[in-house]
């Protein structure tokens, strides 16, 4: 359908949670091609409706910042422990702003309290850990922009 470079869709990887983010994504961006051949070879398969397009779409926002983090710490060759605080913080006030959002479809919200409820769990107490509070204190790219007297 003229989609320049030809793009295949992606499949989950049970094992790789960032899999069903890349698969929804490639949906969203694939959408009218999709939906044709959907028709052309199976006549018996539901299409999706505008609803659940919305939730895809709704979801891939919910979770693109996780994937930034991923991407941000899989980048280096070591993982710098100063980051660990700020981008489990970072994380824990993006996903609470969407969870303040009264637009958003039942299913995504209910997907955004456990995400909630699992960096809460994880990362609750972060700043209690010496060793993470003392990097960010050495860590010179943060000196200016984190750290305030």
């Amino acid at each position: 359908m003229g989609l320049q470079p030809q793009l295949r869709l992606k499949q989950d990887i049970a094992t790789r949670w960032h899999s069903t983010y890349f698969m929804m994504r490639r949906f969203t961006e694939v959408k009218e091609p999709l939906i044709s051949t959907l028709a052309l070879v199976n006549t018996q398969l539901t299409a999706l409706s505008l609803e659940e397009w919305k939730i895809i779409n709704e979801a891939c926002e919910v979770l693109q910042p996780f994937e930034e983090v991923t991407v941000e710490l899989s980048s280096e060759r070591f993982v710098a422990d100063s980051k660990a605080i700020l981008m489990a913080r970072g994380l824990q006030r993006v996903t609470a702003h969407r969870q303040r959002r009264s637009s958003i479809h039942k299913p995504v919200r209910e997907m955004i309290n456990i995400l909630m409820a699992e960096l809460t769990k994880r990362f609750g107490g972060i700043e209690q850990v010496n060793v993470l509070v003392e990097a960010v204190i050495l860590d010179l790219r943060f000196k200016k922009t984190c750290i305030h007297s």
